[in-house]
């Protein structure tokens, strides 16, 4: 596990090509295995790959004021969006959970940029967006959330390793 962890990185030099769709389809079941409070999953998720327009359109989506211009090369684009969890709808329940929403879909995309890693495929989690841009791209328009867009690809040849640089773990925890 360490070494996927030490080899996965945010990838921002991508090949123009587009990925398989089985490996996408692969990628999705996979990733779905990650746990979530209550087994419930709160999370929609949209494999963008097959039409040039709405493929253009999230690209447009994940370009607000000129970032993330690496995008220009991605082709294939995961966009995860938020479900409100059954337990938040039963009224005797509420109150007595955390939402954890947010912390759901961050273990889902952990899993997700991973399994990917695995796959030979290279990812980078894209949370500076316009939502509305993306909403509109993928056909939404209620109330959804849109939490993040992964961009999915193949790593140029020539993109390089970066060193991690973290904080150890004896910086990070106070053992009692």
């Amino acid at each position: 596990m360490k070494e996927l962890f030490l080899k996965r990185q945010s990838c921002r030099n991508y090949k123009v090509k587009k990925v398989e769709e089985e490996k996408i389809k692969e990628l999705i079941e996979t990733a779905s295995l990650a746990p979530s409070a209550r087994n419930t999953q709160p999370w929609k998720l949209y494999a963008v790959s097959n039409n040039k327009v709405i493929v253009d359109g999230v690209r447009e989506g994940v370009q607000p004021d000129g970032a993330n211009k690496f995008a220009d090369n991605v082709n294939d684009f995961i966009v995860i969006v938020e479900q409100k969890p059954w337990y938040l709808l039963d009224e005797k329940e509420k109150g007595k959970h955390s939402d954890f929403v947010a912390t759901d879909i961050g273990i889902f995309t952990a899993h997700l940029v991973l399994t990917a890693e695995k796959m030979g495929l290279s990812t980078c989690i894209l949370g500076r967006m316009d939502k509305e841009k993306v909403k509109k791209a993928i056909g939404l328009t209620g109330d959804e959330v849109v939490s993040l867009v992964i961009a999915v690809g193949y790593k140029e040849d020539d993109d390089i390793l970066r060193t991690k640089v973290r904080k150890q773990g004896a910086d990070l925890v106070e053992y009692l």
